[in-house]
């Protein structure tokens, strides 16, 4: 592992699967990524496939584990045991098609740290919140020149070394990771989430790879089963929802 003498804050936590042009995309639109406190996590049955973008991006933390499952909670669980180690005080699970800038980075994390409850989970402002965030924007708080607002999120968020540190990610949890974490949190005291208005980003939808797309439906029942075992107290208060209509249609191949 590489070792810097003035440790940065925070981790940025990266799994990637199927797609080394997405991933060398990202990494080459945003630069600042190429750095040691970054960690990309590829599992074993596709490490040749992203040898050329390792090759480019050698300062950053690349981790190897092996994923027969190819299991979202599997990959997230391997950086997270990597980068713990290293005792950051926030952490950043993103994914490899994100966007956002360094200042944007920096101004989560600032935020993290400026919000006045703690422990807290803030996450970024994404692109459409504008418009489907429009209620909340409204009751926005500001604190220390940032504005925040009362919402859950996930994608480009910081994670307290606290919460972090003390949870794990089930081998069996599929594709639900962000529940994993929230929950975790919950029970450690870690009641706040919010949005910075300040630290932007974007995601693209519907791109081939990843672990979101593999194996949905079983992914996600087995986080539903494993959420279910680990956090029965919240999971008791989860309605799933069956939209009949929908699922007739299917089977008449409509």
């Amino acid at each position: 592992m590489k070792i810097s003498l003035s440790k940065p804050r925070y981790a940025v936590l990266i799994p990637s699967k199927g797609r080394p042009d997405v991933l060398r995309k990202t990494l080459e639109k945003q630069p600042f990524l190429n750095a040691f406190n970054t960690y990309v996590g590829i599992q074993e049955d596709q490490w040749a496939l992203y040898r050329s973008v390792r090759r480019i991006f050698t300062e950053i933390q690349w981790i190897r584990f092996p994923n027969p499952e190819n299991s979202g909670c599997v990959a997230r669980e391997a950086l997270r045991t990597a980068a713990v180690k290293f005792g950051y005080h926030r952490y950043v699970p993103t994914d490899d098609n994100a966007r956002y800038t360094e200042e944007s980075l920096e101004t989560l994390i600032r935020a993290s740290f400026l919000y006045p409850t703690q422990p807290c989970i803030v996450s970024g402002f994404h692109g459409t919140a504008p418009h489907f965030d429009s209620a909340k924007i409204k009751k926005a708080k500001t604190y220390g020149g940032l504005h925040f607002y009362e919402k859950w999120g996930a994608i480009f968020w910081a994670i307290p070394h606290s919460v972090y540190n003390d949870m794990s990610y089930p081998q069996d949890g599929g594709r639900m990771d962000d529940r994993f974490v929230s929950f975790a949190a919950l029970r450690r005291g870690c009641h706040t989430w919010v949005v910075c208005m300040e630290a932007p980003y974007t995601k693209a939808t519907r791109q081939k790879g990843g672990y979101s797309g593999a194996g949905r439906s079983l992914m996600m029942g087995q986080s539903i089963v494993a959420l279910a075992r680990d956090y029965p107290e919240y999971m008791e208060k989860i309605i799933v929802s069956f939209p009949w209509s929908r699922i007739v249609a299917k089977a008449k191949g409509e």
